[in-house]
């Protein structure tokens, strides 16, 4: 039977001097577990007898209810979380109060509020995870800067905002996703987050301001949102793990410095929206040997590509004539399609490179 549980009663029966009674009953336990149920023995025998023989057996069945452990409720999405490593007491204040919670691991600390404070959260060095919970709008200036412990972080899909400085030198970070609700992200926002791997961009954000990933020199790869129009100043500088990129369709300008000193960058793939390619903006990367200029391009700044390892420079019909003087060479109307012009020198390139005209 579900939920029962037998029992073997030892019950010693016997007169003492025309006393009807037991006396003296001792009673002996033992017990045996299973799987939501469990089975128990009882003896009982007076200290009166010493021959078990007297004892009758019998067996009853007894309906327990089943155990059902407490059920912890989920935290609601609209909750914030900081994990620290090491208590903050019951609470603290950070904008609004952040109360412990003992259900979560750790030292968590809960508060439900619309948006993060412009100033770095206290005991920065102790914070290990961050939840970003869907109530909020806005992550302030500076935020979680420093915060050197911090491992993970989950952005809530309400957040259109993130601030100058907000997660810079978080040097434990491994991976960042930015919702698509993200519009904007401020200077510096991820700058030399050093243990940084991977980035994926949300497909709301339209601006990479500089300085974004500067010095994230652990970040191998990117994916860019199809909403983004420009790259800011420097906004991949000293990527130096970097080793790929695709720039999308949606944008229009690279700007000054952009991808300077990805010397592990092999492989760049410029979208066909693009017109302008900043002062020095692949400067220094010197894995990178072939690029193609889709003919939107129109202005190409000094030293884009100096020292880099190109060795192979496509250049799209539309453009050949205006990127001419951009490139420090002259097209002519003699030269024929496909025609291949070795020079030693292409802002300063170490190898002599092709440009293969239309």
């Amino acid at each position: 039977m579900p939920g029962s549980h037998l029992f073997n009663l030892g019950l010693f029966q016997k007169k003492f001097g025309g006393n009807n009674k037991i006396a003296g009953v001792s009673i002996n336990l033992g017990s045996t577990k299973g799987r939501g149920s469990s089975t128990r023995m009882f003896n009982y025998c007076t200290q009166r007898t010493a021959n078990p023989s007297e004892c009758i057996n019998q067996f009853v069945n007894i309906t327990t209810p089943p155990v059902t452990p407490p059920v912890t409720p989920p935290t609601p999405p609209n909750t914030t979380i900081l994990v620290y490593s090491v208590t903050q007491n019951s609470s603290f204040t950070w904008g609004v109060t952040f109360t412990l919670d003992t259900n979560l691991p750790n030292y968590s600390y809960t508060a439900i509020t619309t948006s993060i404070p412009g100033t770095t959260i206290p005991n920065s060095s102790s914070v290990i995870g961050v939840t970003i919970g869907d109530s909020v709008t806005t992550i302030g200036n500076y935020a979680f800067y420093n915060c050197s412990s911090l491992t993970s972080i989950t952005i809530g899909n309400s957040v259109t905002s993130i601030g100058e400085g907000a997660f810079a030198i978080c040097t434990s970070l491994t991976s960042i996703t930015i919702p698509n609700s993200v519009t904007t992200i401020s200077d510096g926002a991820f700058a030399s987050c050093t243990s940084l791997t991977s980035v994926t961009i949300g497909n709301s954000v339209t601006s990479i301001s500089q300085y974004t990933f500067s010095s994230c020199t652990s970040l191998i790869s990117v994916t860019i949102g199809n909403s983004v129009t420009s790259i800011g100043i420097d906004a991949f500088l000293n990527c130096t793990a970097l080793s790929s990129v695709t720039i999308p369709n949606s944008v229009t300008s690279i700007a000054n410095d952009a991808f300077q000193q990805c010397t592990a960058l092999s492989s760049v793939t410029i979208g066909n929206s693009v017109t302008s390619i900043g002062i020095a903006a692949f400067a220094y990367c010197s894995t990178l040997t072939s690029i193609t200029i889709p003919n939107s391009v129109t202005t190409i700044g000094t030293n884009a590509f100096q020292s880099s390892g190109l060795i192979t420079v496509t250049i799209a019909n539309a453009t050949a004539a205006t990127l001419g003087t951009a490139l420090g060479f002259t097209w002519t109307s003699t030269l024929s399609p496909g025609t291949s012009i070795p020079t030693p020198q292409f802002y300063n390139a170490p190898n002599a490179v092709n440009f293969i005209l239309p």
